[in-house]
Formats: C-alpha cells, sequence, structure tokens
C-alpha cells in the first residue's frame, strides 16, 4: 500500500504549495488578499482576464489525478478481499472521480454562465457527499460483520469522522444563505456614496473550496480504512 500512501501524500502536498504559489500572485496582481472564504476558485486561477498560466492548472489537476489513482489503487487492492463491499468501493472511486472533474470544471467556469456553473457545482455537492457516505457504509458495515469477534477500533474511528465530515458537508449545502448567495453588503463612504463589496463568508465560494478539501480528506479515510 505505499503507492497509494506516497500519492496522497504528494498530491496534498502538491495542492498546498500551487496554493501558497496562487494565493501570493493573486495578491501582488490584484493588490488583495484573496479568502478562500469569499472568493471563487476561477478567480485564483491565473487563467483570467486573458492571461494564462499552464503551470497552475497543471499541478491542481496533478493533485487531483493523483488523490483518484490512491482511491483506484486502494480499490483495486482490496477488491478480492473485502468482497462484501464491491459495489460500495466501486461508488467511492467513481463518485470521487465525478467530484474532482466538476471541481476542475469550475476552475474555468465564472459566474457569467451561471447555468453551467451550477451545473457542475451541482455534481460536485452530490458526488463528494455519496463519495464520503460510501465511506462511512463501508466503515459502519464492517464492524456489523459477525465473522468477526472484535471491534474494529480503526475502522470505527474512520467511520465516525466520515459521519461528522458529511454533516459538515450537508450543513454548508443546505445553509439559508445559499438562496441568497449573490447578495452583496453595502458599506457607506466618507463621501456619502455606496459601495457594494462581498461578505467575508460568500457561501458559494466557500462550497467550492470546501468540498475540494473534503475530497481530499475522504481519499485520506478511504485509505485508512482499506489498509
Amino acid at each position: 500500500m505505499f503507492a497509494p500512501i506516497f500519492a496522497l501524500i504528494l498530491s496534498v502536498i502538491i495542492l498546498f504549495i500551487t496554493l501558497m504559489m496562487a494565493l501570493r500572485n493573486y495578491q501582488i496582481i490584484n493588490k488583495d488578499k484573496y479568502s478562500l472564504a469569499r472568493n471563487f476558485p476561477f478567480e485564483l486561477s491565473p487563467i483570467r482576464d486573458g492571461k494564462k498560466n499552464i503551470l497552475f492548472v497543471v499541478m491542481i489537476i496533478a493533485s487531483i489525478i493523483l488523490l483518484n489513482f490512491a482511491n483506484i489503487f486502494v480499490c483495486v487492492s482490496s477488491y478480492n478481499i473485502e468482497t462484501r463491499y464491491q459495489g460500495t468501493m466501486l461508488l467511492t472511486v467513481a463518485s470521487s472521480f465525478i467530484a474532482s472533474i466538476s471541481f476542475i470544471y469550475l476552475l474555468f467556469s465564472d459566474t457569467k454562465n451561471f447555468k453551467m456553473h451550477l451545473l457542475a457545482l451541482s455534481f460536485l455537492i452530490a458526488f463528494a457527499l455519496a463519495n464520503v457516505a460510501s465511506i462511512a457504509y463501508i466503515g459502519y458495515a464492517s464492524l456489523l460483520d459477525p465473522s468477526k469477534s472484535q471491534v474494529d477500533l480503526k475502522k470505527l474511528i474512520v467511520a465516525i469522522i466520515a459521519t461528522i465530515e458529511g454533516i459538515v458537508m450537508l450543513l454548508l449545502f443546505i445553509n439559508p444563505k445559499i438562496k441568497s448567495w449573490f447578495k452583496l453588503e453595502e458599506i457607506k463612504n466618507d463621501d456619502g456614496t455606496i459601495t457594494h463589496v462581498r461578505p467575508k463568508i460568500f457561501i458559494l465560494a466557500l462550497i467550492e473550496w470546501s468540498y475540494l478539501f473534503a475530497l481530499l480528506l475522504s481519499g485520506v479515510l478511504f485509505l485508512l480504512l482499506m489498509i
């Protein structure tokens, strides 16, 4: 199981380095700090206003590919061992892949084409939730396995963490603010004019970033669950 562990670690490292570089680049270009709770992923991507930085895109996609490689490797390695959960393992891999593709699309899709942006976000939400739910199911179901006399503490902990993760993701999705995500705050300037700015927490942008990090956490949980 060295390969998926290495792939996951590399995926996290690449994503972290890429985000740090992109955040600094954003601040230099826009003279403003980028917030994961306020700004959309496509706004961080240097593919905007006619300026392209292929390295940023390649690194983000590489991180996501490594995550999915780890999931696939874990599934293939455990497929003939955990025969009771073969279908659920396939769901875990497939849902992670579709959610990942949806996030990659969001890197390129601004809110001007809102219908397509919302469609991709819907896929991200649905399949990321399915991903963590399948992991929690495997964890709890394995605890009820009559062939095992003792409770597997590791699987219990993984199942609980997956459950908490799923609840947090679901709470973000059903947040009442999502219905009015587009509303801006009004700031009165000294000269009496009104400026409209985004609130500190822009719920739709927060969901997009949160679900990416949730996919990474789910990948770690899936690995821990099956090794």
